[in-house]
């Protein structure tokens, strides 16, 4: 399987685990898969031939040709390869980290696209469809769990970047509990962490470190036609979900 890398930033290469990189969980999940990387930076394609060896380097046509393609290049052009990769001929399944583009209309223009030419079109972000993050979502939203309050933390603002990369995790998955800006309280914390209480359930979640499972699912979509959630299944290392009684 031919899976193509179109920028090699640090969630694709460069996190200090390789295991937490895209390139590192897809040697591990399918040791026959062929990475073919593009980066118009030499010096991060020198970089991510020494860490990981068994890629290949080629241009983006040659990533754009690949069966899965993954879009991990600066927030500024994600259009234009999410475009690219979904007028494709062979159709390829598309991976793209958030956002899908830089303005509302056009994130819906993508979603529209790949409605249209019937291509799987993934954005690596949404936690709250994680299997078991949405049935209790769905279950607080109704109110079997009681009344609901939240706390949310986050990384604090030592660069904007992360700042917003963390929060933007956080609230979603608040946003998906109906939670409102009245009952969260958000504290300095060293890495992306939500926790959701209700009088009688509460939900923990913090950051996932390791991307195995989610390539594990997009491997077995292509290969056996499984269904392909947004995000990896339950229980992955790193992941935590409670449902336990709460004192009031």
């Amino acid at each position: 399987m031919n899976i193509g890398v179109i920028g090699l930033s640090k969630i694709a290469a460069g996190y200090e685990r390789a295991s937490e990189t895209h390139i590192g969980a897809i040697l591990r999940a399918n040791t026959k898969a062929n990475v073919v990387c593009f980066d118009p930076d030499k010096n991060a394609q020198d970089a991510a031939k020494q860490r990981f060896g068994a890629i290949h380097i080629g241009d983006e046509a040659d990533a754009l040709k690949c069966d899965v393609v993954l879009i991990s290049s600066p927030t500024s052009t994600h259009y234009q390869y999410v475009t690219k990769a979904l007028t494709q001929r062979h159709k390829p399944v598309v991976v793209c980290e958030k956002p899908l583009a830089p303005t509302y209309e056009q994130g819906r223009e993508l979603v529209e696209r790949g409605d249209q030419s019937g291509q799987t079109l993934i954005v690596n972000f949404q936690r709250r469809w994680v299997p078991g993050v949405s049935q209790w979502c769905a279950a607080a939203n109704q109110g079997q769990f009681g009344r609901r309050r939240a706390s949310v933390f986050y990384v604090g603002p030592e660069t904007r970047e992360r700042f917003i990369a963390s929060a933007s995790h956080a609230l979603d998955i608040a946003g998906a509990c109906g939670v409102t800006a009245e009952n969260i309280d958000v504290y300095p914390y060293f890495d992306f962490s939500v926790e959701v209480r209700c009088e009688q359930s509460s939900l923990t979640l913090r950051k996932i470190g390791d991307l195995v499972p989610v390539w594990e699912n997009i491997f077995h979509h292509i290969a056996k036609g499984d269904s392909l959630p947004c995000r990896a299944a339950d229980h992955l290392p790193g992941m935590k979900l409670v449902d336990e009684l709460c004192p009031a």
